[in-house]
């Protein structure tokens, strides 16, 4: 009898509406997501950095779907994500310090993903990714 193997391939890609024009309070939309383009479940985990620190702004993360930040700042996504499907919104968008102010801000993205299959938990699986086993 044959033995039959499949690959799984979990990829993912980041996802967002923007708005660069700062609304008067400082409001600038940016709803950022993130597609499994993959074709297996996976967890992600991402983390929302500014590109620099000389522009003051603070993050509007989205209001569910995603933890609390780690120690190393990154959010876990609370349900795997199917091929195909998007995540709830990580973020909605970001209030600026000074709106009317020149600026060079960008928000940098970092996303990471384990495949689902095998793991109680999206902590289990970036556990077992990093060789060690879940606390």
């Amino acid at each position: 009898m044959p033995n039959v193997l499949s690959v799984g391939e979990e990829k993912v890609e980041i996802v967002e509406d923007f708005d660069p024009n700062p609304k008067r309070d400082g409001w600038v939309k940016k709803n950022v997501r993130v597609r499994n383009t993959g074709n297996v479940p996976c967890y992600v985990r991402a983390l929302a950095v500014p590109s620099t620190s000389q522009v003051d702004c603070s993050f509007s993360w989205g209001t569910s779907g995603w933890g609390a930040p780690d120690a190393d700042g990154y959010r876990t996504c609370r349900a795997p994500i199917a091929p195909g499907e998007v995540s709830p919104p990580l973020l909605s968008g970001l209030y600026l310090d000074a709106p009317s102010a020149p600026r060079d801000l960008q928000v940098l993205v970092y996303v990471e993903s384990v495949q689902s299959s095998g793991f109680p938990n999206a902590q289990a699986a970036f556990a077992a990714l990093r060789g060690e086993e879940e606390s």
